[in-house]
């Protein structure tokens, strides 16, 4: 299988950079080439000594500004003779790593995250009523049923996962790609706190979801948005009173 490369009919303009900082100059450059349409997902950039001949630059410059590029989610780069820079689609989880980091450093509160959850899984609700597929009910109940069966299981942190999962499962039913990596990345910060805390032993959330499919059914928006900001009320006060028992903050 040949290495894709720059996509023909556009010619990348890598023309020389001006920055105090050249490896910004570097990451600029290539993030407007990106942008406008020189470069596409899947294009293999120049090796390291060809990129810094085009941009004026030296090759630690590019180095650093194609590692940017890598931490950012917008290059891939792979080792071997068949390795090199490519671009990629986008990571989402980039998002996620973000806001994990402004968790940790006070920047957003846990009670910030879970506000947001609740404005975001009214938007959300809404437009699953609107959009649903019968496969995207048939998701939702098939992952209802996994935690059902590991709760029953007593596979605890399996169910607690499976729960927060539903989560993903609905904003694809939203059919918007946008409000999907939000609910993504929140669904992670999330995924963070349970697996430190530790898992909800009851079954609230099973029952809880369990109406809530029920009024999916019948596309009833008002009720299904009420039974899961009943859920995630009663789950953000019982992770708060876990962390006050344990060595883990909330914030």
């Amino acid at each position: 299988m040949a290495i894709p490369s720059v996509s023909p009919g556009l010619q990348p303009d890598f023309r020389p950079v001006r920055s105090v900082r050249t490896f910004e100059g570097v990451v600029e450059r290539i993030r407007a080439m990106i942008v406008e349409g020189h470069l596409k997902p899947g294009d293999k950039l120049p090796p390291e000594r060809d990129l810094s001949v085009r941009l004026g630059v030296g090759r630690n410059a590019v180095r650093e500004g194609l590692r940017a590029l890598e931490q950012a989610g917008i290059v891939d780069l792979r080792p071997g003779k068949t390795g090199g820079a490519f671009v990629t689609s986008g990571r989402p989880n980039v998002i996620s790593e973000n806001m994990r980091d402004l968790l940790s450093l006070g920047n957003i509160s846990f009670d910030d995250l879970w506000e947001t959850r609740l404005l975001l899984a009214d938007v959300v609700i809404r437009l699953v009523v609107e959009n649903m597929t019968d496969e995207d009910l048939a998701a939702l109940e098939a992952n209802v049923a996994r935690a059902r069966l590991h709760y029953e299981s007593g596979r605890l942190r399996e169910k607690s996962r499976c729960n927060i999962e539903f989560h993903d499962v609905l904003a694809a039913a939203t059919h918007n790609p946008l409000l999907g990596v939000f609910m993504t990345s929140i669904a992670d910060l999330v995924r963070h706190f349970t697996e430190q805390l530790g898992s909800d032993p009851g079954q609230e959330t099973l029952r809880s979801r369990e109406r809530l499919l029920v009024a999916l059914r019948a596309r009833n928006g008002d009720a299904a948005i009420a039974e899961m900001r009943r859920d995630l009320i009663r789950v953000h006060e019982f992770y708060k009173n876990l962390a006050r028992s344990s060595s883990v903050p909330p914030s």
